[in-house]
């Protein structure tokens, strides 16, 4: 048994996030000089792959003994947020890969921010559960069943395909989505039951978390080579993720009954979905305005020809809003 530790649990969390982007990156840099018809030797490609596997053994060690010495809900966004730093941190000011706007530098630091304050607001520590007694709550059953159905199908279809070369690259990325985050889920929640149960049922945890890594070191290499947009789907992984352990952690581990102050605890993260949908980018509201824009080009070609008169497209404009308010009034 393990006695709990919130500074640990934030120390190893933040390690882990910055361990997780660097075996990105070891990839992502002799692929980038290949795809710009740079030559590579295989020695180079070699060594990327050694220290990218490396790496993922220590993020792996770090993200094992967080949650041993936390709740997972603190040590999932504290883990993101060190991530989307890092990412930010790396691929913008070393590397000078991808761009990151006024809005997606500040969107990072509100995560930070708010993870800084998550161990004021959030669940306490809890020493000595019953994991048994919490586990096979009829709720907790349903969820857990629900986690492990959808990382085994999503595993299944990874290891099954191709998705570096398939024809829809969407379909990879939510694949791996999938695989990401569901494992994220399930892998704290093991780490920290096999550390409170003993005996059998401790063997079986450790068997399962020792099968899982490989696979996850597969999708983080599939990962680095096979999604389009890390500008997306990085973000969009740690969003499901901190709401997939926040869940968790009300539905397994009982967190809402030792949360300090549940409006500060939901604000926040509420600060950290907003911040990642910012750093992303996908808009959630591009179809609605696109179709606003297209209705109210119709109804400016429909007021000229009953109109006739030549006006402004400004004034065409004012004219298609006051038109469309009067038929929504209506």
């Amino acid at each position: 048994m393990v006695k709990q530790n919130l500074i640990f649990c934030l120390l190893f969390s933040s390690l882990g996030g910055l361990c997780k982007i660097l075996a990105t990156v070891v990839l992502i840099i002799p692929d980038d000089r290949e795809k710009s018809g740079v030559p590579v030797a295989i020695f180079t490609k070699i060594g990327a792959v050694t220290l990218n596997l490396i790496l993922q053994a220590m993020t792996s060690a770090f993200f094992t003994l967080a949650p041993m010495f936390g709740p997972v809900s603190l040590y999932t966004p504290t883990s993101i947020s060190s991530i989307l730093l890092c990412n930010m941190f790396i691929l913008w000011v070393v590397l000078r890969r991808e761009a990151f706007t006024k809005d997606m530098r500040v969107a990072t630091y509100v995560c930070v921010l708010a993870v800084i304050v998550l161990p004021v607001v959030g669940p306490a520590v809890q020493d000595d559960q019953d994991v048994g007694a919490l586990l096979f709550r009829p709720l907790a059953m349903i969820w857990s069943i629900f986690l492990v159905a959808v990382f085994t199908a999503s595993t299944t279809y990874m290891l099954t395909k191709d998705l570096r070369n398939v024809q829809d690259p969407i379909v990879a990325e939510v694949c791996l989505f999938a695989v990401g985050v569901f494992s994220s889920t399930l892998m704290p929640t093991i780490a920290r039951a096999m550390m409170i149960v003993d005996g059998i049922p401790q063997y079986v945890l450790i068997s399962i978390y020792i099968f899982v890594q490989p696979i996850l070191g597969y999708e983080a290499m599939l990962e680095s080579v096979a999604v389009p947009s890390r500008g997306r789907f990085v973000p969009m992984c740690s969003a499901g993720t901190v709401l997939l352990n926040a869940i968790t952690g009300i539905i397994l581990w009982g967190d809402w009954d030792v949360t300090k102050s549940h409006v500060a605890y939901i604000c926040t993260l509420l600060l950290i979905f907003e911040g990642v949908y910012l750093i992303s980018d996908y808009d959630f509201f591009a179809g609605h305005i696109a179709q606003k824009r297209e209705k109210k080009r119709k109804l400016i070609g429909q007021t000229k020809e009953e109109t006739g008169f030549l006006l402004s497209d400004s004034s065409y404009g004012s004219l298609a809003d006051t038109i469309e308010m009067n038929n929504g009034a209506i």
